[in-house]
């Protein structure tokens, strides 16, 4: 598809805010399974950032007009929303 400048421009920074998201994500998720026990409260922070990452692809999904996986990556970010807030509930409260 032919954007324009500023199209290109929002669809470049999220990309880049998609591997800025993928490389915290892994990290933590490496230096949570290094220590389970110590570190559980990290499982709300991962749910968190993955659920933000789904919010910037279907950002960048929904401008490519790209319906079915806009749908798809909402229905995954309300998952990821909704696991971050059982473990919220169930780990720090």
């Amino acid at each position: 598809m032919n954007f324009g400048k500023r199209e290109n421009r929002l669809i470049y920074a999220l990309d880049i805010a998609n591997i800025i998201i993928s490389v915290i994500l892994v990290a933590l998720t490496v230096f949570l399974l290094v220590d389970i026990s110590g570190h559980e409260k990290l499982f709300t922070i991962i749910f968190l950032l993955g659920m933000i990452l789904n919010v910037t692809m279907t950002v960048k999904y929904y401008k490519r007009s790209d319906v079915p996986r806009v749908i798809a990556l909402i229905v995954f970010a309300l998952i990821l929303l909704a696991l971050s807030v059982i473990s919220f509930v169930s780990i720090w409260l």
